[in-house]
């Protein structure tokens, strides 16, 4: 499967902020399956599911999308 563009923001900004996946859904409450579901791009995050992830990364959830948007563009 081809990795999508939420795949590499929402994977990269973990790794920026150095976070496992067990400590994410462990500050999130969203279960590490559903995460991983997540950054492989088998599942689209819900606004729910970006505001969650933000406040954990430390970024807006907007900017997740902006990141998102912007990397579309550059694998256009």
């Amino acid at each position: 499967m081809e990795t999508t563009t939420h795949t590499t923001a929402l994977r990269r900004l973990r790794q920026e902020v150095e976070l496992s996946l067990a400590e994410v859904s462990r500050r999130t409450g969203i279960d590490k399956s559903q995460l991983s579901r997540l950054e492989s791009g088998q599942t689209i995050p819900t606004v729910e599911r970006l505001r969650q992830l933000g406040e954990v990364y430390g970024v807006a959830s907007w900017k997740i999308l902006q990141l998102m948007e912007r990397e579309a563009e550059e694998n256009d």
